[in-house]
């Protein structure tokens, strides 16, 4: 897909789009409720984050220290090679980004 079919998506979670909501508000709460915060963090994921430990709601990464997401109460989940959706309730805000070429260092930098 696309960033726009991804940014909708994250939008239609949070808020109609085209007459359609996908989530209720209840369910969205629930879903950025932090559930892995008294967890050990796995020894994958320590490889992948380093110290900032990653944070998971029901289903989404929750904003943390080196991935703010969209600021406090904002959810969403970042893809492989640095693709990226996530939505801000109180905001309406959605955002979907995508790009072309794949690279797994987070010091790759920008598409070229």
């Amino acid at each position: 897909g696309d960033a726009r079919s991804l940014a909708r998506l994250y939008a239609a979670l949070v808020g109609p789009v085209d007459g359609v909501r996908l989530l209720s508000a209840a369910t969205v709460d629930r879903a950025r409720t932090p559930c892995t915060d008294h967890l050990p963090q796995p020894g994958v994921l320590h490889r992948l984050d380093g110290p900032d430990r990653s944070r998971f709601g029901l289903g989404f990464e929750l904003p943390r220290p080196g991935a703010p997401l969209l600021g406090e109460g904002s959810f969403g989940h970042a893809g492989a090679g640095g693709r990226l959706g996530m939505a801000h309730p109180e905001s309406g805000l959605a955002v979907g980004y995508v790009c072309t070429a794949m690279a797994w260092e987070p010091s790759a930098g920008p598409d070229p």
